[in-house]
């Protein structure tokens, strides 16, 4: 009892009682559903990048919209491709099993993460060097570019989600009318 007063007088307690649900989720969910989950939370970030970098597209060029803007528009899109990066990892490294469809749906999104994160860093290097001058348009380019990334990453994580639903689907009804084969 002295024990439980004194986490709670500390507020441990309240901050252990708020990470167990997470702790006790992950321990009861499969490894597909784990990796349905991280596909979930996946998409959203790429539906936040097309935001992020159509709102820079938007502001790019426009002459009264300040480097600071463009700034933080950046850091919310780095914010977003370094998290797909550590999910698309998570998904790599997953004990899901693929079959080449999904392998080459999951090289084809790691490969735009790649190239946004290198676009990502290359816009916020120019606008760091180039803050009075984003209206060039080399800086519409990295800022299209980047557009461009996202949308089609948006989709192919879409794609990616629909092939795998329906293939668990083929899998379920295969297993119940006990056909052999994937």
């Amino acid at each position: 009892m002295r024990i439980l007063k004194a986490i709670s007088s500390t507020g441990a307690l309240a901050a252990l009682l708020t990470i167990m649900p997470v702790f006790s989720q992950a321990a009861v969910l499969s490894p597909d559903a784990q990796i349905d989950q991280t596909l979930s939370s996946l998409r959203d970030d790429a539906a936040d990048a097309v935001t992020y970098s159509n709102a820079l597209v938007s502001i790019s060029g426009q002459a009264g919209v300040s480097w600071q803007t463009h700034t933080t528009r950046l850091a919310d899109l780095r914010t977003a491709v370094n998290d797909m990066g550590i999910k698309l990892a998570a998904i790599e490294e997953s004990q899901g099993s693929f079959d080449a469809a999904q392998q080459k749906e999951i090289a084809q999104a790691d490969e735009l993460v790649r190239l946004m994160a290198i676009n990502t860093q290359n816009s916020i290097e120019f606008v760091n060097h180039n803050q009075l001058s984003l209206w060039r348009a080399e800086y519409g380019r990295y800022t299209q570019n980047l557009a461009d990334e996202a949308s089609k990453l948006a989709h192919t994580l879409g794609e990616f989600a629909q092939y795998t639903k329906v293939r668990r689907k083929d899998l379920s009804i295969r297993q119940s009318l006990g056909v052999a084969g994937e």
